[in-house]
C-alpha cells in the first residue's frame, strides 16, 4: 500500500520535482559534511569575511586590521561586492561572526544557484532536461570550490540567469537590468565581461538595440547608486577612479604577454579547458538547429561571453576562476544541445531513424554526470585542512585579551575572536594591508608568523624582545619576554 502511494505521487511532474529534491539533498549533505574545512579558508574569502565583519560592526565596507582602523582604499579590496557581503553582516551582527555561520550563508547561495539552473534550463527547455543540467552542476567540483566559500562567483550566477530569464524570456529587460547589475556588483571583474557579450547579442534585433540597452541601463543603477552610498566620501575624485582603473587593467602584478604565452602553451594539458572546450563544440554545433529565438539568444550569449571569458582567463597567471561562470552557464545548456545534435542526426540520417531519442540523449548525459561524478570524488583539486582554525581557537583560548600580531596571514587573522587581534599582509596587485607593528616603540604581545617578508623585517625585534618560537600546526609563535 505504502509502495503504490509513493509509486503514484512520482508520476507525471512530482517525479522530476521529487528528483530535484535529491539533488538539492545530495549537494547539501555533500557540504555539510566538510563545511568549514574543504575548500579550506584562503585570502580572497578571509577579506570578503573581514568586510562583512567591518559592516556588522560599523556601517563600513573596509578591511580592519588592527582595532578601531580601516585601510582607506576599500574599493580595490571589494572583489566580492556588497550584494554578497552586506547581508553576511547583517547576519553576523545578528548571530555572531562565526566562520560556520559564512559557511552556511554561502551554502544557502549554492543551493539556490541549483534552484536558478533548474527553473531556468526549465525555461529553455523541458523539465527532464533541466534535471540534467541541475545533476550536472551539482556534480562540478569547481561549483563547490567556489561556491562553498564567500566569494562573488556563485551568488553573482544567481543573479545572472535571473537577469538573463528576465530579459530573454520574459522580454523585461529593466527587471533584467536592475539583476544585472546587482550580479556586476556582487563580482565586477568576472561579471563586468557580461556587458559586451550582452550588447552583441542584443545586435542581432538592430531596430530594438537602443531602446533595450536604455532599459537595461537604467535597470542598473540602483545598484550603481547604492555602490556609491557604500563606498568612501572621494567616490567622485579623479584619484579614485584612476586608482581604480590602473587595478582593474592589470590586477595580477605580472606581465600580461608573458601569461598569454604560458596559458595557450599550456592549454593542452589541461583537462578542464579541453573538456568545456568539447561542450562548447556542442553547444556550438547544436546552435545552428535552434530554432526557437529566445532560446537561440542564450545560446549566443552563452558561447560569445565563454570566448570573452576565455581571452581574459589568458591574460591571467593561469586563474581557471576567471571562466567558471561560462562553465555553469555551458553546464546549463548541455542537455539541451545533446538532445538537440540527437534530434537532427534522427531527422536527417537513415541510420538513426529508430534512435530512441529520449534514452539516448539521457544515456549520453549520464555518461558526462558519472565522469565528472568520479572526478569531484576522487580526483578533485579542492584543498581540504583545518590548520588554521585550529591554531585561531588555540589563540582565542590562551591569548583572548593579549595583543596578537598576525605576519602575512589573512586567513588565520579572520578566525581569530580576539577584539585585540593585528595584521599586516600582502596581496597580489594591492598596497599592503595593515602595519607591521613589531616596529612600533610598544610591540605586540604575540606574534604568529610563517616565513614572509614582514617576519625578516622584524627579525631583530623577535630575536631581542621575543623568546624562542613555539610551533604551532606549522606557525611560529613568539611571545614577549616580559609577558
Amino acid at each position: 500500500m505504502v509502495f503504490r502511494r509513493i509509486q503514484s505521487f512520482l508520476q507525471g511532474p512530482r517525479r522530476v520535482y521529487a528528483l530535484f529534491g535529491l539533488i538539492l539533498i545530495f549537494a547539501f549533505i555533500l557540504s555539510v559534511s566538510t563545511l568549514t574545512t574543504k575548500p579550506r579558508i584562503w585570502t580572497d574569502e578571509a577579506i570578503s569575511i573581514e568586510i562583512a565583519k567591518s559592516f556588522g560592526r560599523d556601517g563600513v565596507l573596509d578591511v580592519s586590521a588592527s582595532p578601531a582602523t580601516y585601510t582607506g582604499f576599500p574599493e580595490l579590496l571589494q572583489s566580492t561586492g556588497y550584494p554578497v557581503t552586506v547581508p553576511l553582516g547583517i547576519l553576523f551582527k545578528m548571530f555572531g561572526e562565526t566562520f560556520t555561520l559564512a559557511r552556511l550563508y554561502m551554502l544557502l547561495w549554492t543551493l539556490l544557484a541549483l534552484y536558478a539552473v533548474f527553473c531556468f534550463s526549465r525555461a529553455v527547455s523541458d523539465p527532464e532536461l533541466a534535471l540534467f543540467s541541475t545533476l550536472l552542476v551539482a556534480t562540478f567540483a569547481s561549483f563547490y570550490g567556489s561556491g562553498r566559500t564567500v566569494v562573488g562567483e556563485i551568488p553573482g550566477f544567481v543573479l545572472l540567469l535571473s537577469a538573463l530569464y528576465f530579459a530573454f524570456e520574459r522580454r523585461s529587460f529593466s527587471l533584467g537590468g536592475i539583476l544585472l547589475g546587482f550580479a556586476i556588483v556582487a563580482k565586477p571583474s568576472v561579471f563586468l565581461l557580461v556587458l559586451p557579450a550582452l550588447f552583441l547579442v542584443l545586435l542581432r534585433e538592430p531596430r530594438a538595440l537602443l531602446f533595450r540597452v536604455f532599459k537595461l541601463s537604467v535597470g542598473m543603477l540602483p545598484a550603481a547608486f547604492l555602490w556609491f552610498a557604500l563606498v568612501p566620501d572621494n567616490a567622485l575624485s579623479k584619484a579614485f577612479w584612476l586608482r581604480l582603473v590602473d587595478f582593474y587593467r592589470n590586477p595580477y602584478s605580472s606581465d600580461i604577454a608573458v601569461n598569454i604565452h604560458t596559458n595557450l602553451a599550456s592549454f593542452f594539458s589541461s583537462t578542464t579547458l579541453i573538456y568545456f572546450s568539447l561542450l562548447a563544440v556542442i553547444l556550438l554545433i547544436a546552435r545552428f538547429w535552434v530554432r526557437r529565438k529566445e532560446t537561440s539568444f542564450i545560446y549566443d550569449f552563452t558561447l560569445i561571453y565563454s570566448l570573452i571569458a576565455f581571452l581574459y582567463y589568458l591574460r591571467s597567471p593561469g586563474w581557471l576562476r576567471y571562466i567558471l561562470i561560462a562553465e555553469l552557464l555551458i553546464l546549463t545548456l548541455v542537455p539541451h544541445a545533446v538532445f538537440t545534435v540527437l534530434h537532427f542526426f534522427q531527422r536527417r540520417m537513415n541510420m538513426f531513424r529508430n534512435l530512441p531519442l529520449a534514452t539516448t540523449s539521457a544515456v549520453c548525459l549520464c555518461v558526462l554526470v558519472l565522469i565528472q561524478g568520479l572526478h569531484l570524488f576522487i580526483a578533485a583539486d579542492i584543498y581540504s585542512s583545518d590548520t588554521a582554525i585550529r591554531v585561531a581557537k588555540e589563540l582565542d583560548a590562551e591569548y583572548g585579551e593579549k595583543r596578537v600580531l598576525v605576519l602575512g596571514d589573512s586567513t588565520l587573522y579572520s578566525l581569530l575572536r580576539n577584539p585585540k587581534r593585528e595584521m599586516i599582509v600582502s596581496m597580489t596587485g594591492l598596497p599592503t594591508v595593515g602595519k607591521n607593528s613589531l616596529l612600533d616603540s610598544m610591540p605586540p604581545d604575540v606574534v604568529v608568523t610563517g616565513k614572509n617578508v614582514f617576519r625578516a623585517g622584524g627579525e631583530k625585534v623577535l630575536s631581542e624582545m621575543y623568546r624562542p618560537p613555539e610551533k604551532l600546526y606549522g606557525y611560529d609563535l613568539f611571545k614577549r619576554i616580559d609577558h
